[in-house]
């Protein structure tokens, strides 16, 4: 098996978690906008924007599975073959493999995240939270988004500049 086999393989794993992370959310708000109602408009319009998250992941999923390879080949330039274990550096070459799926899982919960975030942010415009100020809700936004800034900063690097941490974490002691 080469490296790009075994990223492909992990890639299109990551694509079935989204499709099990999206399907309950995807029920529970479809049931809610089901009983909506007896709700408010401002709480349908808020359920309706709910809706992006579990969208994301399966946008995200889709994209894994379907695309996997062509993702698999951009992230891991020299289609080597994986060393058998035991063999010269393999635990190096292994562990640069894993930080890009470690990065990809990041790039994955992070981008939903995001789109949770900014729902919860324009859910302070609705009805419900109509009184709210646009600079307490950006106050209660922030965490979030620092959040999901970080998740897909370090997913960025571990996807696409694995070579320094790889190399730090391997490097000779004195």
């Amino acid at each position: 098996m080469t490296k790009r086999d075994v990223l492909d393989l992990a890639l299109k794993v990551l694509g079935v978690y989204c499709v099990i992370r999206a399907v309950p959310e995807l029920y529970m708000i479809i049931g809610c906008l089901a009983e909506s109602h007896k709700e408010s408009a401002g709480d349908r319009v808020f359920l309706a924007v709910m809706l992006l998250v579990p969208v994301l992941w399966i946008a995200i999923a889709a994209v894994l599975l379907m695309k996997a390879d062509a993702l698999a080949r951009a992230l891991v330039k020299e289609d080597a073959a994986v060393p058998a274990m035991g063999a010269p550096d393999w635990e190096v070459q292994v562990f640069g493999l894993a930080l890009k799926v470690v990065g990809v899982v990041c790039l994955a919960i992070g981008i939903p995240y995001l789109g949770l975030t900014i729902t919860s942010f324009l859910s302070a415009f609705t009805e419900q939270h109509g009184t709210m100020s646009v600079s307490v809700a950006i106050v209660r936004a922030l965490p979030g988004i620092v959040y999901s800034a970080l998740l897909l900063a370090i997913g960025a690097y571990l996807s696409f500049c694995t070579e320094h941490l790889v190399a730090f974490s391997f490097r000779k002691q004195a």
